[in-house]
């Protein structure tokens, strides 16, 4: 029983920070969206995955080609 316990405590420290790093992050992209919305001066960067994957009109622009 007492390996069991300790197998289920580092499970619940390594959930415990997935969800803090999931939550951190949803803050800091609301953070950017309100930022951009009220007009703030410097923007915050975010990840740009348009280089990496295309998107579906683009896609759908190259099947019909």
């Amino acid at each position: 029983m007492a390996a069991g316990m300790a197998v289920a405590a580092k499970v619940l420290v390594g959930a415990a920070a997935a969800f803090f790093s999931a939550v951190m992050l949803g803050w800091y992209l609301l953070a950017v969206i309100m930022f951009v919305e009220v007009g703030f001066e410097f923007p915050l960067p975010v990840v740009d995955l348009s280089t990496r994957f295309k998107g579906r009109s683009d896609r759908e622009a190259a099947n019909r080609e």
